[in-house]
């Protein structure tokens, strides 16, 4: 529509502003720029794919199946580990409200999902994860509490938890 005529041309050309440096590269390229990933590609199997999605979805919680010390561990911790599942939930149930992060969410994980998985393909499905950990503060807020206060004092003491639960893992006793 006309009324969101400009929204997407901003849209557009920060993409564009973005990709601009890769795109360069890419254009003249191809051939080296796919082949990069040639080698993590594998192909793709009922099995394999289920089997990748399970590894995925389990980054966050299980283990980030990386290839370094870094990654051996889940991504998240405290409390934000069990709201982004509650979170995810909530979206689906409320598919049309959420669409837009559910289809982000899948969109930035599926790089990790056709290749071998790592969470290093993944790692930008972390902000979308965090707001998927805030949806269910803000449908209780919304629903039970229907004040802006309290629902920011629930952010608040959220942020807090999830601080300490991190700090207790990185200064062990």
């Amino acid at each position: 529509s006309k009324k969101r005529l400009p929204d997407f041309l901003y849209s557009f050309l920060t993409f564009i502003t973005v990709s601009m440096p890769i795109l360069i590269f890419a254009i003249p390229n191809m051939q080296l720029f796919f082949g990069r990933a040639q080698s993590l590609y594998h192909g793709i199997t009922l099995s394999s794919f289920l089997t990748s999605l399970k590894t995925a979805l389990l980054y966050f919680n299980v283990n980030a199946a990386g290839n370094d010390f870094f990654t051996n561990f889940p991504v998240l911790e405290g409390p934000m580990s069990l709201l982004w599942i509650i979170g995810l939930f909530v979206a689906i149930l409320k598919f049309r409200k959420y669409w837009i992060v559910l289809y982000l969410f899948i969109l930035l994980l599926m790089p990790s999902i056709v290749t071998t998985p790592s969470f290093h393909r993944a790692i930008g499905t972390l902000p979308i994860v965090y707001f998927l950990g805030f949806i269910p503060i803000f449908e209780v807020g919304k629903k039970y509490l229907n004040k802006r206060k309290v629902v920011l004092l629930l952010l608040l003491i959220l942020v807090s938890l999830q601080s300490y639960s991190s700090l207790t893992k990185l200064y062990v006793k």
